[in-house]
């Protein structure tokens, strides 16, 4: 009697996060890092113009549904569910962990769902006006009730997703960031055409240009460091509130200082040329970007926000921490590492956890996608 093997595992992440930001990044060295392992991957997106998807492997397919949301984005992942009966659909983002709900029950599939939490849902949930918050707690409840697997990156995100949604603990893991991409080397060495000052210290930050990276916090901190050392300032990032810091920075008489050169697709290069990385947010769920520059070797200091920063700079071991929105504490950290950097090699070997190949693992296995 032959028996017919079970077929291949097959990883389909939805939810492709597209915009000027570094998830869809991440999402693909997830990607590179599962099919590197052997498993199967699909990254189903609605429309294949994501500059970041030219970042995946020639091992990973792209799958364009032809449809963003609705009831006809939910008819296309059904029909990609019945279909290719992947063993695992992980959602991104809220929206797609609804339809991807509606998608599996249309489908009559039983394939498992894993939902990625990658900001703690308190704070989108502050930013709501009662009673829409609570109406939509409970659609977070009732959404994460419905996972086979929830997945935090950090553990104050955990923890935060736990006292909003109640998720058990069984269905929850804490996994790793794939944030340091196998070729971070290579990046570090692209050309920065028009950058190239070494006469000065640059001190870099990076990310949207939004109230929550309170980025004004950081050109006040630099302005006072400014007063008795001559550097620069590069903020990587595009948002709605560019006008504003260089309205502040022109106040500040920094502005001959300060570089906006906007969304960039591989921060690294900038990382590379810096002096010091510095975090000003007011709250976090695990940032990449300060992962990067650690695995990069550029020494950091960060705000003791809510909730990352102090789990990746193991309680200020890898780099200082100072209470949010203190511009004078941000600036002392800020001169206090420029005087006396940690070690390259130190910072480079502390981010190990954090590297696409072995943070895809963790993944395989706590999905259960060992090939």
């Amino acid at each position: 009697m032959t028996t017919t093997p079970p077929p291949p595992a097959r990883l389909a992440l939805y939810g492709f996060h597209r915009g000027d930001n570094g998830i869809g990044r991440i999402m693909c060295n997830l990607a590179n890092g599962v099919a590197a392992h052997g498993v199967a991957v699909d990254v189903l997106v609605s429309h294949p113009d994501s500059a970041d998807l030219a970042l995946l492997s020639d091992t990973v397919r792209v799958v364009a549904l032809g449809a963003h949301r609705g009831a006809d984005a939910t008819d296309r992942l059904a029909g990609y569910l019945r279909r290719e009966r992947p063993t695992v659909l992980l959602g991104n983002r809220e929206w797609g962990n609804r339809q991807a709900i509606a998608a599996r029950r249309r489908a009559g599939r039983p394939v498992r769902l894993a939902f990625r939490v990658g900001s703690p849902p308190s704070a989108s949930l502050a930013r709501r006006h009662w009673p829409n918050r609570a109406w939509h707690r409970a659609r977070l409840i009732r959404t994460y009730r419905q996972a086979d697997h929830v997945i935090a990156i950090s553990h104050g995100v955990a923890a935060d997703l736990r006292a909003v949604t109640g998720v058990p603990a069984q269905r929850l893991a804490i996994l790793r960031n794939p944030s340091v991409a196998p070729d971070i080397d290579q990046q570090m060495r692209a050309p920065l055409p028009g950058h190239a000052d070494r006469t000065r210290p640059l001190l870099l930050a990076a990310g949207r240009l939004v109230g929550a990276k309170d980025f004004a916090t950081l050109l006040h901190a630099f302005a006072r460091l400014r007063r008795h050392r001559n550097a620069r300032l590069a903020i990587l990032g595009e948002g709605p509130l560019r006008g504003e810091l260089t309205a502040l920075a022109q106040h500040l008489g920094i502005a001959d200082d300060l570089v906006l050169p906007g969304f960039v697709t591989q921060p690294a290069a900038w990382m590379a040329r810096s002096a010091l990385f510095v975090v000003s947010s007011r709250f976090e769920g695990g940032p990449n970007v300060l992962i990067e520059a650690l695995a990069c070797g550029i020494p950091a200091v960060s705000t003791d926000c809510p909730h990352g920063p102090r789990e990746i700079l193991d309680h200020g071991r890898w780099g200082r921490l100072v209470p949010v929105g203190d511009a004078a504490a941000l600036a002392d950290a800020m001169t206090a590492t420029l005087d006396a950097p940690p070690p390259a090699a130190t910072l480079r070997a502390a981010m190990a956890p954090y590297r696409a190949e072995t943070a895809a693992r963790a993944y395989i296995e706590a999905l259960r996608l060992c090939p």
